[in-house]
């Protein structure tokens, strides 16, 4: 397990050590908008090596999924979690339950991006689609305590728990080449362009 965690830690600091830096800015960012690019984040973590032809490579060597998924989680997290702290260092905000709710946050769209991934459906559209949900409901004052971002209730900490362990044990025993990526280049751009202006929206609401 230890040396799966070095591998992913080297691997992605060497690959992309300017993408890791500026996704720890991004993720600095307070509130909606720091939640949303923590999704883009866990929703590309390890999807974007499940959907090209760099997972084929990985999957040759003697690393055990189960190793990998909770390698790149470890990662992922670690960056969230040095963000956040950060944050709340300036802040002057030691809010402990807040940063344990984010690891829950996290682990839950990691894993669901990983599932949808699995699938064919693309790791980043269905984890997106719920944020968007979630961030609508939890502006109702009667539910908002459920809300899967802000993992204030316990019930929530469990299904994201569940989760994550769900996908953990079938990614582990799932057939590598059923991974397909998707090729639809017209709902990519659809996509994208909808989270551009879900960006552009929060920025100017942050702004007033």
């Amino acid at each position: 397990m230890l040396k799966t965690i070095k591998f992913v830690f080297e691997k992605e600091i060497r690959q992309r050590s300017y993408y890791i830096v500026f996704i720890a800015i991004l993720l600095f960012l307070p509130n909606d908008l720091g939640n949303l690019f923590a999704v883009l984040f866990a929703s590309t973590l390890l999807t974007r090596e499940l959907e090209n032809k760099s997972f084929s490579l990985i999957s040759t060597l003697p690393i055990s999924r189960m190793d990998l998924y909770l390698s790149y989680y470890i990662f992922g997290a670690s960056i969230l979690l040095f963000s956040k702290a950060l944050y709340f260092g300036i802040s002057k905000n030691s809010d402990i339950l807040s940063l344990f709710g984010s690891l829950l946050f996290f682990a839950f769209f990691y894993s669901l991006s990983v599932l949808t991934s699995i699938k064919g459906l693309g790791g980043i559209y269905v984890p997106i689609s719920i944020w968007l949900v979630d961030l609508f409901l939890k502006s109702n004052d009667l539910i908002k305590d459920y809300s899967i971002v802000s993992q204030r209730n316990v019930f929530i900490n469990i299904i994201s728990l569940f989760l994550f362990i769900s996908v953990m044990v079938i990614f582990h025993f799932s057939d590598s080449s059923n991974y397909t990526k998707n090729k639809n280049k017209l709902f990519t751009i659809i996509g994208l362009v909808f989270v551009f202006i879900v960006v552009a929206l929060l920025i100017a609401n942050s702004l007033r």
